[in-house]
């Protein structure tokens, strides 16, 4: 298909991103002028992570100011791995939208496409294929079921055995896969989730689902599944990756 022209600023896929300070980038968004969408990554972008996933949550500080940019009219999305059902605990800021599962669950504007009550068989199954292959893992290596896959966190594993066990981890989650099921390798989390969705897919949709998503979109994300949305943005966006040293991206 067609390849969609580069963001403002952009970069081909695969090459680095242009170092910029946090206040370089807002003077740029600004100057971009009009009411910019705002999507942003959750874990390692707008909130830092933490050894324990459910005590990953915004700060009150990151909450007034994405309750302010709601409040100029600017659409805002938080998007993430984490199920919407966190999600919607983890922002109760009105107005905001929110994609969680990788783009599998919605809540924009009116549309709310939450999972099913139902749990998925697969799902169930799967976990407990891991629970088993993983009964030898060392003690803090955390299994989370989500509506839509199974997460393997290795955060809290110390650091000289992690690479390790995230290459154990991966091998064993590629085993177990159903059909159906595809693997995503995160910042120290390996899943295995449905296939088909994803954050690229989920901001297409974002951009179908209004007039106020069809302006241009600022865009920020760290790890690989935001490399999806960074190749699905056009002109007069603007990609911004969120890292400590600058990597092959297609952030420019």
């Amino acid at each position: 298909g067609m390849m969609p022209a580069p963001a403002a600023g952009g970069v081909p896929s695969g090459s680095h991103a242009r170092e910029e300070s946090p206040e370089a980038l807002a003077r740029m968004v600004l100057a971009c002028g009009g009411p910019m969408g705002i999507v942003l990554d959750h874990d390692g972008t707008l909130v830092r992570f933490r050894i324990d996933p459910a005590e990953a949550l915004p700060s009150a500080r990151a909450l007034r100011a994405l309750a302010r940019l709601v409040g100029a009219r600017r659409p805002v999305c938080m998007i993430s791995g984490r199920p919407l059902g966190f999600l919607r605990r983890a922002f109760p800021v009105p107005g905001i939208d929110l994609i969680g599962s990788h783009g599998a669950e919605f809540s924009i504007g009116r549309t709310r496409r939450p999972s099913s009550t139902r749990p998925d068989p697969a799902v169930a199954r799967l976990s407990g294929r891991l629970q088993e292959s993983l009964r030898d893992a060392p003690r803090g290596m955390v299994l989370e079921r989500k509506p839509f896959g199974v997460a393997v966190h290795l955060r809290a594993l110390p650091a000289g055995s992690r690479a390790s066990w995230m290459r154990r981890a991966t091998e064993i989650v590629e085993r177990a896969l159903p059909e159906g099921f595809e693997t995503l390798t995160g910042s120290c989390v390996v899943e295995a989730r449905r296939s088909g969705a994803g954050k690229g897919r989920a901001l297409e949709r974002l951009r179908g689902s209004g007039e106020r998503w069809r302006r241009g979109i600022v865009v920020a994300g760290d790890d690989r599944t935001d490399e999806d949305m960074f190749e699905a943005l056009v002109r007069g966006d603007v990609g911004i990756l969120v890292a400590r040293s600058t990597r092959p991206s297609a952030a420019a």
